[in-house]
């Protein structure tokens, strides 16, 4: 490890790119304080570069693991202990509730300044993560001096309506978490996902606070440095980010566009999991990452799969989005009184459609057992190099597999009912058709709701905890917003 120090005015030891992965001491001096940090150098000229910055009470240890899956990514990044906390105290220490404090410096703004200065930093492609206090710190530094590349802020409870205003003109990427028994700001901070425009996720961190949800929930930080080498430039082949939202509704997404797949169904059906209204409103209304450039399809009009209201409320929030289903779901789209004006609908009957950034094909795949007949399809859809498979409610013959036309080479990724892998018959026709390189489990059942058959092999939980331990190819995902960025791992 090497130490250097910088000065309010220049770099008195100028920060050198390394030709492999470093980690460096830096002690950093800002109006007389000696902050001390921990930056990590990725052995390039202008590489993408992260600020990471820790909640009041915290430090800089807290980002320990996501600096090293950043460099993983090609990314460097500077954790820093700010004034008053962890090792950066040659002043003073803050204590929560000290009245007398410690003296109020805002660094931000300097560390910015100077990082876009260093030769092994490129300007275009940085990036900040917050917490709590420091992401009003951080977008205030946004307001001086232009804003960075894209944001992380985890709990931010501080944002002034002059910093949310400028989030929401700033151009930049924006992503907010919280914890799913957030204590401080949950019911703000799920408004404040409307009033900019920013993606929310929701994290399985119970009731953790800002940075310390990195230490509450393992998949947050490898979430996190996906998402911000997604932004800035470094997932070096197009990935595949699958984001779960509830029941079979999914999002497929690369940096060309999204695909929306049973995702808009309002209400849903008692019963079976809905979309929690903070999230279901985000995208029912196209804000965030939900909008811009999107396909959405639906495959079947039951009512935990589409609703042509929120269909329809989506297609006027989002012009630049069109849609492709089933015929008697589009039917009830265009029987509604005010249907989106100019919105494209198409009729997912067995035929392509290309939209130059996306191709879907509807399969023509029946519902399965089923009281309440509708039309069904599947779709498969190709994006960006990548190739996806939902097969919606399906359970189809041995013998119907042959007539989909499914490539020779596989799909990237099947999203299945639950029931396939239930079923080893099912289980061995789709991986013999399809030969998915991953496969995603769907429509379990909301929380506390499983049925009779699932409680005889011991619960939903224990069920899927069993199967994702056999099989290194299938994940189930648990809460709305997970997601996982799906690799190029050989068959």
């Amino acid at each position: 490890m090497t130490r250097s120090v910088m000065t309010l005015a220049l770099l008195l030891v100028p920060f050198t790119a390394a030709s492999q992965v470093a980690t460096n001491r830096d002690t950093i001096e800002i109006a007389g304080w000696r902050l001390i940090g921990d930056r990590v150098s990725v052995g390039a000229a202008r590489a993408p570069f992260v600020l990471l910055l820790h909640k009041a009470a915290g430090n800089r240890f807290a980002f320990a693991e996501l600096a090293t899956l950043l460099a993983e990514r090609g990314i460097g990044s500077l954790r820093i202990d700010l004034p008053g906390h962890g090792q950066s105290t040659n002043l003073g220490t803050f204590v929560p509730g000290d009245p007398a404090g410690i003296p109020e410096t805002d660094v931000v703004p300097e560390l910015l300044r100077r990082l876009r200065r260093l030769p092994e930093v490129d300007p275009a492609s940085l990036g900040v993560v917050a917490g709590s206090y420091t992401a009003e710190l951080a977008a205030r530094a946004g307001r001086v001096d232009g804003f960075a590349a894209a944001y992380v802020m985890m709990s931010p409870g501080s944002l002034s309506d002059s910093s949310i205003a400028a989030i929401r003109a700033s151009g930049a990427a924006w992503l907010l978490i919280r914890s799913p028994n957030e204590r401080f700001v949950r019911a703000w901070l799920d408004t404040l996902a409307s009033r900019t425009g920013a993606e929310l996720w929701i994290s399985d961190a119970n009731a953790a606070h800002a940075s310390d949800i990195l230490l509450a929930d393992r998949a947050a930080a490898p979430r996190i440095a996906d998402w911000l080498a997604a932004r800035l430039g470094r997932s070096g082949s197009p990935a595949l980010d699958v984001t779960y939202l509830a029941n079979e509704g999914v999002m497929l997404e690369t940096s060309a566009g999204r695909v929306l797949i049973d995702a808009l169904f309002g209400d849903g059906l008692e019963g079976y999991a809905r979309v929690e209204r903070p999230l279901r409103d985000s995208l029912e209304r196209a804000r965030g990452r939900f909008g811009g450039r999107v396909l959405v399809l639906a495959t079947h009009a039951h009512r935990d799969h589409f609703d042509a209201a929120a269909v329809a409320r989506y297609l006027a929030a989002n012009p630049a989005a069109v849609a492709v289903v089933p015929p008697d779901a589009r039917r009830r789209l265009t029987a509604l009184s005010s249907p989106p004006p100019g919105a494209q609908v198409r009729d997912g009957d067995s035929a392509s459609h290309a939209f130059g950034w996306v191709t879907v094909r509807a399969l023509g795949m029946p519902h399965g057992s089923t009281r309440n007949r509708v039309d069904h399809a599947a779709y498969l859809v190709e994006l960006d190099g990548w190739t996806a498979l939902h097969i919606g409610d399906t359970q189809l013959p041995p013998i119907a597999w042959d007539t989909l036309g499914l490539p020779a080479s596989g799909v990237d990724v099947a999203l299945v009912p639950y029931w396939y892998l239930m079923n080893a018959a099912l289980e061995a026709q789709l991986r013999a058709h399809a030969k998915p390189r991953r496969i995603v489990v769907l429509h379990g059942p909301p929380a506390g709701a499983d049925s009779e058959g699932m409680r005889r092999l011991g619960g939903w939980q224990a069920w899927t905890r069993e199967l994702e331990s056999r099989h290194d190819d299938v994940w189930v995902p648990r809460a709305a917003g997970e997601h996982r960025m799906i690799d190029r791992s050989p068959r």
